[in-house]
């Protein structure tokens, strides 16, 4: 077992290294299982990396915040009442604009943040990056994936959660076309859209803080009432006006379902705005 206090020396360099000297519980338990492979807590006599930092490191890391469920760490001065930085335009919250661009992975657009005023805005896909501005990284299939998974092991009906479940195993490359309309007959579409946002948010702020964003804390932003983030889901898979020749609109939609499986051809519902996405992006 690997003494003690190496741990505690790790961790504290961990919090140095680190952007800010900020750093979430959840990145300092997969530096330490990379640092010392078998390393768990319980070898030490407590539960949780949380329960660690608490017995050893009283007084010298403590609590500073929270994303989510993860913990923030920090050095004692960090937790000590200070001045907060004067956030730029659209420091420490989050636009329609920009959430929209973070809930699609087939957006003709990204985002870039401001690490000195926190400022977040969308540009083009594949603009360059200027010191003080990072570039975001985009959601990816697999993560909304994973966040459709843990909003439905989070459905307290036990009937409901099986049928969801199974419509999302079967058809993974195109769960969000079946899955909707089942969310809406059961009056969970509004649920999903807040559970959905939360997480995304919850996300970025944890980027951002590994980045270095000095932001404030974005993910406890208020959302539009569930009502209202409904009827703009509808809006958005509604056809909007358009120039575009049909030869275009078919070539889009060939662009959207080409790696789908043709199993799931048959039954496809197609979200016409993921098709507007993939001919803004070509223009």
């Amino acid at each position: 077992m690997t003494p003690p206090n190496d741990i505690e020396d790790r961790i504290l360099a961990f919090a140095r290294e680190s952007p800010n000297q900020i750093i979430s519980g959840g990145r300092l338990s997969e530096l330490l299982k990379h640092s010392f492979p078998g390393f768990t807590p319980a070898e030490y006599g407590v539960k949780n990396i949380r329960a660690f930092v608490r017995d050893h490191l009283a007084g010298r890391l403590v609590e500073v915040g929270k994303v989510g469920t993860d913990i923030l760490y920090g050095f004692p001065e960090a937790a000590a009442p200070q001045s907060s930085p004067r956030p730029g335009p659209g420091g420490g919250s989050v636009s329609h604009e920009v959430l929209r661009v973070l809930k699609s992975p087939n957006s003709p657009l990204e985002l870039h943040a401001n690490r000195e005023t926190g400022e977040i805005r969308t540009l083009d896909a594949g603009s360059d990056a200027q010191d003080p501005w990072v570039k975001l990284r985009a959601t990816t299939p697999a993560v909304l994936l994973q966040i459709a998974r843990d909003f439905v092991a989070s459905v307290p009906h036990d009937s409901l959660r099986p049928s969801m479940t199974q419509i999302i195993d079967q058809s993974p490359n195109a769960w969000w076309l079946k899955v909707w309309p089942y969310m809406q007959q059961h009056g969970l579409s509004g649920q999903w859209l807040a559970f959905r946002n939360r997480q995304l948010l919850s996300r970025l702020q944890t980027e951002l803080l590994d980045l270095g964003v000095k932001t404030t804390d974005i993910s406890t932003q208020a959302q539009p009432p569930a009502h209202k983030q409904a009827d703009s889901q509808r809006r958005e898979d509604k056809l909007p006006e358009s120039n575009q020749s049909p030869d275009a609109l078919r070539d889009a939609v060939i662009s959207v379902v080409r790696n789908l499986p043709l199993s799931e051809l048959r039954s496809l519902r197609l979200p016409v705005g993921e098709v507007f996405d993939t001919i803004t992006r070509r223009r």
